[in-house]
């Protein structure tokens, strides 16, 4: 069905731009014949007149009113009989026309269209959590073109991360940060999002933000583990090894993120070749000053095989998760804390704590449309 509408508007822009081609010398016939007439009308007029003074005899009057009727007569003929065919050009351009435009829009289509792809009524779409949450962030960035808020851009960059637009999202984690949430947790955020938007790489921007967030809050668990992670993958096992023994120093007993702090704490004494326990703890020290690459440049970059592992992002989303729960009993209407709770869970593959998460967040905060609307996306 969609082929046959597409021969058919196809066909329909072919005609609307080669009929004016075509019917172009049928227009000038019209249009000659009228000026042909009158110029005869005129010489007929100069006949009588010559006539009047002596200059044509009867007979070579005569003559020439037989010879310029003739012609009024030719010039009098139907158009259509009158119409000579297209000149040269014009066949040529209506021929590429009707040949050639129809082949580049099969062309175009198949380098850049979907033809297998199934419709997707508006209603299908409504049901689908990217497209709202896409819809979402196009209106939350319309409304911050006029009405710039820090509160808005940390909204706008928690959509952006869900729909794994990182780059984008460290941009708006920024300027809440300039805009007044100058907080370790919203530092600490942007700099995971910066390391994610490099594939994982610690790079010297992430490095950086990550240090700014532990001089807010010394024993932010995420940053922590990120700047012993920074160092790993630049070869300095002892000093990553050093400062993930002082998180392990400060990790709860029987927290589902110690066992996996501890491999990776093995895996670097491996690669490194000593003892983790001769290893002293200590804090992650101020990166060395460097050039800031962008958020991409840093893609590419030849890391560790066990720095690959994603064990280790998943025990500090654990501890992310357990800091942040333990900060929604003492303040449950914090809804930003209650979507990054929901968000962390997804990330783990727990979509079933993810649900209870959304449910009480629900039950604490009703009537709250960044709740309902992510309730709904989830139906």
């Amino acid at each position: 069905m969609f082929g046959i509408i597409l021969l058919l508007m196809t066909g329909a822009t072919v005609t609307l731009l080669t009929r004016p081609l075509l019917a172009k010398r049928q227009e000038e016939a019209v249009s000659d014949s009228l000026r042909d007439m009158a110029i005869y009308r005129a010489q007929l007029d100069e006949v009588e007149s010559d006539i009047a003074r002596g200059l044509l005899t009867a007979a070579q009057a005569a003559d020439t009113r037989a010879e310029i009727r003739r012609r009024m007569l030719a010039a009098a003929k139907p158009p259509e009989a009158r119409a000579t065919p297209p000149a040269g050009p014009r066949k040529i351009c209506a021929a590429v026309i009707i040949v050639f435009l129809p082949l580049a829009a099969v062309f175009i289509y198949a380098m850049l269209g979907a033809p297998g792809l199934p419709d997707a009524p508006y209603a299908a779409r409504m049901k689908n959590p990217r497209f709202l949450l896409a819809t979402a962030a196009q209106r939350l960035d319309e409304k911050l073109q006029t009405a710039p808020t820090a509160a808005g851009y940390r909204r706008f960059a928690d959509i952006l991360y869900l729909l794994q637009d990182y780059v984008d999202s460290a941009n708006a984690y920024r300027k809440a940060i300039a805009r007044g949430e100058d907080t370790a947790e919203l530092w600490s955020q942007m700099a995971e999002t910066i390391t994610l938007a490099n594939g994982g790489m610690v790079v010297a921007q992430a490095q950086e933000a990550f240090y700014q967030a532990l001089r807010h809050d010394k024993n932010d668990p995420r940053a922590t583990f990120y700047m012993g992670l920074a160092e790993a993958q630049q070869g300095r096992f002892r000093k990553a090894v050093a400062i993930w023994k002082k998180l392990q120093s400060e990790t709860p007993a029987g927290a589902p993120w110690a066992v996996l702090l501890k491999n990776r704490i093995d895996a670097a004494a491996q690669a490194g070749k000593f003892d983790a326990a001769d290893i002293e703890p200590a804090a992650p020290a101020k990166p060395a000053a460097q050039g800031r690459p962008s958020p991409l440049t840093a893609q590419g970059q030849k890391m560790p095989a066990w720095a690959k592992d994603p064990a280790a992002r998943a025990g500090m989303i654990n501890a992310m998760v357990a800091a942040l729960a333990a900060k929604l009993e003492k303040d449950p209407h914090d809804v930003q804390g209650w979507l990054r709770l929901i968000r962390s869970c997804r990330v783990l593959g727990e979509a079933g704590k993810a649900q209870a998460a959304l449910a009480a967040a629900l039950r604490l905060n009703p009537d709250n449309a960044q709740l309902e609307a992510l309730a709904a996306a989830q139906k």
